[in-house]
């Protein structure tokens, strides 16, 4: 039993935006391989997940998903990504702020600076909070201090 394929058809706005991030080529090669299967797809009615991921050395699964996604949710989801939920943070933004404001002090007496070991033993005693080095870093680097 073969799978149905699933023909699409972009109206010649749609296949305006796809050829102008070619050939702008300001994009993630992600999402510019995304235009590229879609664009190949429509030229290509009845040509298969697998004939297309051949010419465009894709999986076969993702010209399916790409071209499932259009159908189903439009040009803008099958072209971007997704939000990805991730790791809860480690720190809450008063944590965060406390970190700040540490790093921002005067040192402990002894110390020329406060050092990312610094900072996690201060956070432990005074939040109680047990924490790694890289979460304390991370917020040292998106607020350049």
């Amino acid at each position: 039993m073969t799978a149905q394929i699933q023909v699409i058809t972009l109206n010649s706005q749609q296949k305006q935006q796809l050829e102008g991030m070619l050939r702008k080529g300001r994009w993630t090669p992600r999402q510019m391989m995304r235009a590229r299967i879609l664009l190949t797809a429509n030229d290509q009615k009845q040509a298969s997940n697998t004939t297309i991921a051949r010419l465009l050395s894709v999986g076969r699964e993702t010209v399916r998903i790409i071209r499932h996604r259009l159908l189903t949710e439009g040009l803008e989801q099958a072209l971007y990504d997704r939000p990805r939920s991730g790791q809860p943070k480690k720190l809450s933004v008063k944590d965060e702020a406390f970190v700040i404001a540490t790093a921002c002090s005067d040192p402990p007496k002894g110390c020329d600076h406060w050092t990312l070991k610094l900072l996690v033993k201060k956070l432990k005693t005074q939040k109680r909070k047990e924490v790694s080095v890289a979460p304390i870093r991370r917020v040292l680097l998106t607020n350049n201090t």
